[in-house]
């Protein structure tokens, strides 16, 4: 009998504490900010995500155009790797300069 009142109290003494809990985080007033807070903190690194995706993808495109370009595997040769012929000056264009990887 007594063991039946202890089980009550606890259940009871539970269910106002998990009352208590769910009221704190999403009913009352600081459950609502905080969950108005998270809401807009990831509405930001959403909006952050997608400019790093396209970013991402903007520096794939010019890698591969790099990586398929004669002009520019010529200008890296004959620029970084010293392979300008005798009597030669090799004059790099300004688009291929902001291209090179350093």
């Amino acid at each position: 009998m007594q063991n039946l009142i202890w089980t009550r109290f606890y259940f009871f003494i539970s269910s106002l504490i998990f009352i208590g809990l769910f009221w704190a985080l999403f009913i009352g007033s600081e459950g609502k900010k905080l969950n108005s807070e998270l809401r807009i903190e990831q509405a930001d690194l959403e909006l952050s995500l997608n400019d790093r995706m396209m970013q991402n993808k903007e520096l794939e495109d010019q890698i591969r155009e790099m990586q398929n370009s004669d002009i520019y595997v010529e200008a890296f040769a004959r620029s970084k790797l010293g392979l300008i012929k005798q009597n030669e000056e090799f004059i790099p264009s300004k688009e291929l300069q902001s291209n090179e990887p350093k």
